[in-house]
């Protein structure tokens, strides 16, 4: 590469780096809260650990697809098919999510049921595969459009200052005043904390709809 692409090159790279470095941060404060509320609370936020995993792992792909399909629309400069083909991509991707959502409610307490704890314990782990259960489209829509869609015209700094804010202005604060100060039920702080995940998503459809992450990469 000439010193103009390896330039390119870095200011694409370096906010994904950072990006992912203060998420990473971001999830350790979460795992600090979850620590400080009790066992109880702490083994049922790990119960839903793989079936989180498995979920949103079932999806990733869809995102990783969406960045290399809408990337290559985008490198031919065919923007009109790159903006039609991402609103679908979102439908399909809201739409699995749905449905694994919904399995996922009818067989939460089978799932649990794997697990020789308390009850306690089972509740607790129930109550929250619900929560996420309903956050889950969220998630996955902020997956597909900032993991993928975006990111694939090359704007990373934007995703970065997205991700950034809703992990340090809103999840960080919420989740240590919520669990710590005011001392709610761990569900109710996790549902509180994954708000950022909403914030994430009003913010990335106001860029989506603009149109200004749509570049060709040359």
């Amino acid at each position: 590469m000439n010193k103009e692409e390896i330039w390119q090159y870095i200011v694409m790279l370096m906010p994904i780096v950072l990006n992912e470095f203060l998420w990473t941060v971001g999830q350790n404060v979460n795992t600090y809260i979850y620590g400080h509320m009790g066992t109880n609370e702490l083994a049922g936020m790990s119960l839903t650990g793989p079936i989180q995993g498995l979920l949103i792992g079932a999806l990733s792909g869809l995102a990783q697809a969406a960045g290399i399909l809408i990337g290559k629309r985008l490198g031919e400069k065919e923007y009109d098919k790159a903006y039609s083909e991402s609103q679908q991509l979102c439908l399909y991707g809201f739409a699995g999510a749905v449905i694994l959502s919904t399995l996922l409610v009818i067989l939460r307490s089978l799932y649990i049921g794997f697990f020789k704890v308390d009850l306690d314990v089972r509740g607790i782990g129930g109550q929250l595969l619900l929560a996420f259960a309903i956050l889950a489209p969220v998630k996955v829509m902020n997956m597909i459009l900032g993991g993928g869609i975006i990111r694939s015209g090359g704007r990373t700094k934007y995703i970065m200052i997205i991700d950034m804010l809703g992990t340090w202005l809103v999840g960080a604060p919420l989740g240590l005043y919520a669990g710590l100060v005011l001392k709610l039920p761990i569900v109710w702080t996790y549902f509180i904390l994954s708000q950022e995940e909403l914030f994430r998503l009003v913010i990335t459809i106001f860029m989506f709809r603009s149109k200004k992450w749509m570049n060709t990469i040359t």
